[in-house]
C-alpha cells in the first residue's frame, strides 16, 4: 500500500497497522492529484491479487482490501517535530467520512465521492 502511494507522489498521514491514510496533492500540489489516488487505490489492489489467490489456493483466508476515496477539500497543516521533519495532518469533515466510507467498502472493491464546498 505503501508503495503504491510513493509511486504517485502521495503522503503517508498515518499507518494504522492494517491500514493507511494518504493525502494526494499535499503537501506538495498535483493538478491531477484526484487521478494519482485513484491509480494508487488501483496499484494496491492489483499488487494484492496474487497473494490473496496464493492464500485461497492453499485454503487460507484471503486478505480483503477495502479503500474509500474523497475528492473534497480538506485543512492541512505542518506540525513541527523534534527531528526538524515536518509531518502534515488533516482536519475537517472529509478525513471523518473517509474513515466511515471505508468501514462500509465491499471488499477487493473501492468507491468514489466528491464534496460539495
Amino acid at each position: 500500500m505503501i508503495d503504491a502511494v510513493h509511486r504517485y507522489d502521495g503522503y503517508i498521514v498515518q499507518s494504522t497497522g492494517d491500514g493507511i491514510f494518504a493525502l494526494f496533492g499535499a503537501p506538495v500540489s498535483h493538478e491531477d492529484h484526484p487521478q494519482r489516488a485513484v491509480l494508487a487505490a488501483l496499484k494496491t489492489q492489483e499488487d494484492m491479487r496474487p497473494c490473496t489467490a496464493n492464500l485461497r489456493h492453499s485454503g487460507k483466508m484471503p486478505i480483503e482490501a477495502r479503500v474509500g476515496l474523497n475528492t473534497g477539500e480538506v485543512v492541512v497543516r505542518s506540525v513541527a517535530t523534534g527531528d526538524n521533519n515536518p509531518e502534515y495532518t488533516s482536519s475537517g469533515t472529509q478525513p471523518a467520512w473517509l474513515q466511515q466510507c471505508r468501514r462500509w467498502r465491499q471488499p477487493d472493491r473501492f468507491g468514489t465521492a466528491r464534496s460539495h464546498p
